[in-house]
């Protein structure tokens, strides 16, 4: 009786086990699905450049205060509804080597534009195409 039983709890000892490694294992995939989703999705939006208004768009004024950093200016266009994502405008930022060259100031700005043209503005470099185009 005593061998029959230990040899039961072997096999529900070896069933159990089994269980919570396939379901460890189902959580370790779900877990590099859920990465690979987030990280194309933001990877997408970084490199898509796309505006948050693709028709027209509402002008709106911004203004950035003087010693704000590259993240407080995202939030700050982010929050007068000029772009969708701060941490994505400020990857983009980045990529497109514009850290640092945003100046403070009152902007009149569209929803409709798309993050590197904001950046050009916020830069002042369509000031200075627009001076050497007359």
């Amino acid at each position: 009786m005593g061998e029959r039983r230990e040899r039961t709890g072997r096999v529900a000892l070896f069933l159990a086990s089994s269980a919570f490694r396939t379901a460890l294992y189902i959580c370790i995939i779900l877990a590099f699905l859920w990465v690979g989703k987030t990280a194309y999705s933001l990877g997408y939006q970084v490199f898509g450049q796309e505006s948050l208004s693709p028709n027209e768009g509402h002008e709106i004024t911004v203004v950035i205060p003087h010693g704000a950093s590259n993240m407080e200016i995202a939030k700050i266009l982010k929050r007068d509804k000029v772009i969708g994502n701060s941490l994505v405008f400020y990857f983009q930022e980045k990529l497109l080597n514009y850290d640092g060259k945003l100046q403070p100031g009152e902007y009149k700005l569209s929803d409709s534009y798309k993050p590197g043209h904001i950046m050009e503005i916020l830069s002042g470099q369509e000031k200075k195409a627009a001076e050497e185009e007359e």
